[in-house]
């Protein structure tokens, strides 16, 4: 979603997991939740004043490679505009 700057916050989940059922919690209730602040946010598009990029990464249950591999793609300029990074990862479950 667009800002008035270049600056940016990332707000990411990720699409692979391990078992079905424990995939289900990590991470397609991360991803769940990034879809419905996305959607909860969009009528608000251009009024922020940071840019809003939704991620979504494969291969983050294998040491964050694919978030790695999208940052390290991004060009220095692009790169250093991020203000903030939100990973939402697990964000439903039994309490620990």
């Amino acid at each position: 979603m667009p800002g008035r700057t270049a600056e940016t916050v990332v707000r990411s989940a990720h699409l692979d997991g391990h078992d079905l059922a424990e995939s289900a919690m990590d991470n397609a209730a991360g991803v769940a939740v990034a879809l419905a602040a996305a959607r909860a946010l969009a009528p608000q598009a251009g009024r922020f004043r940071r840019v809003l990029r939704l991620a979504f990464f494969g291969a983050e249950e294998w040491a964050l490679t694919g978030s790695r591999v999208y940052r390290d793609g991004l060009p220095v300029a692009e790169r250093e505009s991020i203000a903030l990074h939100v990973n939402l990862d697990s964000v439903a479950g039994p309490a620990a």
